[in-house]
C-alpha cells in the first residue's frame, strides 16, 4: 500500500502571493482613480465649452437682430443711440434688438433693450422690461460666462474702417439710428475662475424667443473644433438687413 504525501503552501509562499495580489490591486485602483479623474476633467471641460458656446451664440444673436431704434435715457431728457459702445462707461455695449417672438394673444413689444457688462471677470447680460426705461425700472440680469479676462468689440462703418466706439459721431442726430456693417467680438477666456456674482437670475434664463431670429429661423454659430476655455475667441457678426444705418 502506497502512502500519498500532500504538501500545502508555506507561510513564505502565502506572504508572497498576498503581496503580489495587493500590488496588483493597488495598481488597478490607481489606474481606475486616474480614469475617473480624467472623466471628471473632460466632463468639466465640456460643460465650460458649452457655456462658452452659449455665450457666443447669445452675443451673435443679439447683434444679428440689431434694430435701428433709439431709446430715451433714464431721465427722459435725451436719446440714447440704438447701438452705444463707449469705452468711458462701465457698460461694454447697449443695443436695441428685435426678432422676439410674441405668443399669440399677448401685448408685448418685439423689441428689447440689451446691455452687456464685464463685472468681476464675469460677462453679464441685462434685459430691460421696456425700451423706454425709467429710474424705477429693474432689468433682468444673467451671468453668461465666468472667467472672462476681457471683451473687445469693433464696429465696421460704411467706409470700411473698424471702430472701437459707436456711433462714430454721437453729436449728429441721424447717428442715433446708425448701425455698423459688421461687429467683431473677441472674448479672452484665459482668466482664472471668477468669484460668484450675486445677481437675480431669471427662472428660465434667456427665453426661447430671444434665441430666434426674425421669421423664427435660428441663428447658428459654431466655434472652431479645437476651441476650449482659456482661448481667445473672435467672431464677426453681420446685422440682418440694411435699413436704418
Amino acid at each position: 500500500m502506497t502512502r500519498r504525501m500532500t504538501r500545502g503552501f508555506t507561510l513564505l509562499e502565502l506572504l508572497v502571493a498576498m503581496f503580489i495580489t495587493a500590488l496588483m490591486l493597488a495598481l488597478g485602483y490607481g489606474a481606475l482613480t486616474e480614469v475617473i479623474r480624467q472623466r471628471a476633467s473632460v466632463s468639466d471641460q465640456q460643460q465650460q465649452l458649452a457655456q462658452l458656446q452659449r455665450a457666443v451664440r447669445t452675443l451673435v444673436q443679439d447683434f444679428a437682430q440689431l434694430s435701428a431704434r433709439p431709446v430715451r435715457d433714464v431721465l427722459g431728457r435725451g436719446v440714447e443711440p440704438a447701438l452705444r459702445a463707449d469705452r468711458r462707461g462701465t457698460e461694454l455695449v447697449a443695443l436695441t434688438r428685435g426678432g422676439r417672438i410674441i405668443p399669440p394673444g399677448t401685448q408685448q413689444p418685439t423689441l428689447q433693450r440689451i446691455e452687456y457688462e464685464l463685472r468681476d471677470e464675469a460677462l453679464v447680460r441685462r434685459v430691460w422690461p421696456a425700451l423706454e426705461r425709467t429710474q424705477s425700472s429693474t432689468p433682468r440680469q444673467r451671468v453668461l460666462l465666468r472667467g472672462v479676462r476681457s471683451v473687445e468689440l469693433r464696429f465696421l462703418d460704411d467706409p470700411g474702417e473698424w471702430r472701437t466706439e459707436w456711433p462714430v459721431e454721437a453729436n449728429e442726430p441721424q447717428r442715433s439710428r446708425s448701425r455698423p456693417r459688421a461687429v467683431e467680438i473677441t472674448l479672452d477666456t484665459s482668466a482664472p475662475s471668477a468669484p460668484a456674482v450675486a445677481l437675480p437670475e431669471s427662472p428660465n434664463g434667456v427665453n426661447a424667443a430671444e434665441a430666434a431670429s426674425a421669421g423664427g429661423t435660428s441663428i447658428v454659430t459654431t466655434l472652431p473644433a479645437d476651441a476650449k476655455v482659456g482661448d481667445t475667441v473672435t467672431t464677426v457678426v453681420t446685422p440682418l438687413g440694411d435699413s436704418g444705418r
